[in-house]
Formats: structure tokens, sequence, C-alpha cells
């Protein structure tokens, strides 16, 4: 953690996020003039999953990406953008890059540091978890 600020805005952009898509669920459901007990925390059980589990995707997207599990895909969709664009190949030196120089140029571009997403998710699907058991126990 070299940089507290930035992980402090990683997370407050996350939870504002998460915390954004809730308000739109919440909106979209008339949760004020619901008023049934059960109903209420059904409408809140999702409107907390619904970011959490959008949240831990995304977090598990990356990480995917960021192995180099995608390398290949991006390596021959750009190849077959390049040959599909007049012009391309004239102007991209990029074009007699093999396989392997491909996957060390973007294994050095790495993001790192997106455990965030996961936290953030987590949080956010356990509070929907919680609203969830208190659903089963009213009904």
């Amino acid at each position: 953690m070299t940089n507290k600020r930035g992980v402090i805005a990683r997370y407050f952009a996350a939870f504002l996020m998460g915390g954004g898509i809730t308000w739109f669920i919440l909106k979209a459901n008339a949760y004020p003039t619901v008023e049934d007990l059960a109903d209420r925390y059904r409408i809140l059980s999702n409107a907390f999953t619904s970011p959490g589990v959008i949240l831990l995707a995304v977090g598990a997207l990356v990480w995917v990406s960021t192995t180099g599990a995608l390398d290949m895909y991006s390596y021959a969709v750009g190849g077959l953008f390049r040959r599909f664009i007049p012009g391309a190949r004239l102007t991209n030196p990029a074009e007699k890059e093999t396989f392997y120089d491909y996957t060390q140029r973007k294994k050095e571009k790495r993001i790192r540091g997106y455990g965030f997403l996961f936290v953030t998710g987590g949080i956010f699907t356990a509070v929907g978890i919680v609203f969830l058991i208190l659903f089963h126990t009213v009904t």
C-alpha cells in the first residue's frame, strides 16, 4: 500500500458504483411504498446482491485478463483487424511482432491492485445474503 490515497479512491469508487446500482434497484422496485416486511427484505436482498455479484464478476474478469489467459484472443483479433483495415499493416510496426513478443510486451503492462473489487463485491454480497436470510425467516 504505497499510495493510500489511490487505494481509498478505488474503494470509494467501487462502493459508489455498488451504491448507485443498489439505489437504482430500490428505486425501480418502489421500495418506500412497499409495506410487507417480507417484500422489503426481498427487495433489499436483490438490491445488495446484484452489485455484489457484478463487482465480483468484474474482479474475476480482471484477474483472468491479468494472468494472460486472454492474450491469445487479443493477438488474434488484432491481427484479424489489421488484415481487413486498409493501410493498417503499412503503418503498424507491430504487424511483424510474434506472439511471444506480444505476450512479453503485455506482461509489462499488467495492472495490479484490483483486490478492492473482490472486497467491495464480497461486502455487498454478504449484506444481500443477510437480507436473504431475514427474508426466509419472515416468510
